[in-house]
């Protein structure tokens, strides 16, 4: 099979059909925790900030409300549209990938043409003007460990130049919000792989543990999980919406599109980008000036 397998997931962009698929539903409001939207704004200018000047792509489940958002944002802007990519995978319960290999001999080459397809091939990363930034929420750096195994393993085989494309990304990670110290311990700092990448390539940006919680955990999402075992499984390219909970994670996704699409969500993602120190550099400046 050489087509790529791209997971479903509907455009949030046809809110007609959308809302046609969400009206019946009986639940009248969402209900997000307590100030969800404000924090979500808030960490996703300082992402935006650490990210630089570059191709977004918001990693799994976990980060989709900030795709929604950021896509109402440039509703308008097909330049910006281009850079903004929700990216399907999971490395599940991580193994390495010589097991996965091992297991599975078609999994890996399904995902890279699916990788290939959204932009991700190594000599897309090296070629291009622009960073690729990965966005998601980080607990122990699993998921990012595995997609960096993947872009290092598939860039030795291509015998491209690991430390060019390596240059070429950038890594920002949602984590919970705690006391800082000099001691603080942060994710990053026990991953072996991190090394390969280097330190000065990923960001984190803190974000409360209601929040945290309430994405990684609990937020109903508008796709399923894209593990390992259904990399090379076609049936991932078919929407299956038949529990009420599939829908809710739906109706949620049209109400951040609508809130990056409106005045008030621009304005405050402005509000907060205005403030961040980068606001000194033209690329960023550039960016705000299209809100």
């Amino acid at each position: 099979m050489d087509y790529p397998i791209i997971p479903f997931r509907w455009n949030i962009k046809n809110e007609a059909e959308i809302h046609e698929v969400v009206k019946a539903m009986p639940v009248s409001r969402l209900e997000l925790p307590p100030n969800t939207t404000t924090e979500l704004i808030r960490s996703l200018s300082r992402a935006l900030a650490f990210g630089g000047d570059a191709h977004w792509y918001f990693v799994g489940r976990s980060p989709e409300s900030y795709f929604d958002f950021l896509s109402g944002v440039f509703d308008q802007k097909p330049d910006f549209q281009k850079r903004i990519h929700l990216l399907q995978f999971s490395s599940g319960f991580y193994r390495a990938l010589d097991i996965v290999k091992e297991e599975n001999p078609d999994a890996i080459p399904a995902l890279r043409r699916y990788f290939e397809a959204v932009g991700l091939h190594p000599t897309h990363i090296k070629k291009r003007k622009r960073k690729t930034t990965f966005i998601d929420i980080v607990s122990a750096g699993g998921t990012f460990g595995a997609l960096m195994g993947i872009f290092y393993d598939w860039t030795k085989e291509l015998k491209e130049d690991w430390d060019a494309i390596n240059d070429k990304i950038r890594i920002i990670g949602f984590t919970i919000q705690t006391h800082t110290s000099p001691n603080t311990w942060r994710w990053q700092q026990r991953r072996t792989w991190v090394k390969r990448l280097g330190m000065k390539y990923i960001k984190n940006v803190s974000i409360s543990g209601i929040l945290w919680g309430y994405i990684g955990n609990y937020q109903a999402k508008t796709v399923h999980s894209f593990p390992p075992g259904s990399w090379d499984n076609p049936r991932v390219q078919y929407a299956k919406y038949h529990r009420k909970r599939d829908l809710l994670g739906l109706r949620e996704a049209l109400f951040f599109y609508r809130l990056g699409k409106s005045e008030e969500g621009r304005k405050k993602l402005r509000s907060y980008m205005v403030k961040e120190k980068e606001v000194k550099e033209r690329w960023f400046r550039d960016l705000i000036g299209e809100l």
